[in-house]
């Protein structure tokens, strides 16, 4: 058996004599991403600014890496976004919204915050006064975010989300209770922080600022 190996791994025959084995080894790597691929086309009805979940892993890392910025202990951190991950009122809210607005058909029935819980992981450990969000969309981080302010209020430390998107129509998710500390304001951002920075913005403020993911407009 050692002979036949050394041949097959030294001679031009060996090269054919691999080839299935190569193959195998390729599609076992190559064909479940595919296969995850075709079954999230079908699945999902996002084309836009997905949302997903985070794995066991991913979740520990994003507490260990909130912690680091804000310097509260990592069991803190993870405690945190533990709130969010198990907040079922937050979650109904999402899907209810989403099933019944009109762009229900490019929206699912699931609520997955993704790196959002790491908005609201932030802003449950820093407890800011005011909380500026660019690039709404459907308001899924704005309710994250809100549901941290909410939290932060009920223990003391009260503040308000400005949030901000130049489609009138973005942040339907941000209704009551979450509207009661988040409001929006339609149009430029910089003209918007302009035009409310003198009476909101003073002290303690996170900003959140997410690059558009819009294609540009065409002059």
């Amino acid at each position: 058996m050692a002979s036949f190996r050394q041949n097959v791994r030294s001679s031009w025959w060996g090269r054919a004599v691999l080839t299935p084995w190569r193959l195998k080894n390729a599609l076992t790597t190559t064909l479940p991403p595919v296969a995850r691929s075709f079954a999230w086309t079908f699945r999902s009805r996002e084309h836009y600014n997905y949302s997903y979940d985070l794995q066991p892993l991913n979740l520990e890392y994003l507490a260990a890496f909130v912690a680091a910025i804000t310097g509260v202990p990592r069991k803190v951190a993870r405690n945190y976004i533990g709130e969010i991950e198990n907040d079922v009122a937050l979650k109904d809210h999402v899907v209810r919204l989403n099933l019944s607005h009109k762009e229900r058909f490019v929206a699912d029935a699931e609520a997955r915050f993704g790196r959002r819980m790491g908005w609201y992981a932030l802003i449950r450990a820093r407890k800011p006064r005011i909380v500026v969000e660019t690039g709404v969309y459907k308001g899924l981080g704005s309710c994250a975010i809100a549901a941290a302010l909410l939290r932060n209020a009920a223990e003391g430390s009260p503040g308000r989300l400005l949030a901000l998107d130049i489609n009138p129509e973005a942040g339907y998710l941000l209704t009551k209770p979450y509207s009661e500390v988040g409001q929006m304001f339609y149009g430029d951002s910089l003209a918007s922080i302009a035009a409310i920075k003198m009476k909101w913005i003073s002290s303690s403020m996170i900003a959140i600022i997410r690059p558009s993911m819009r294609p540009p407009k065409k002059s």
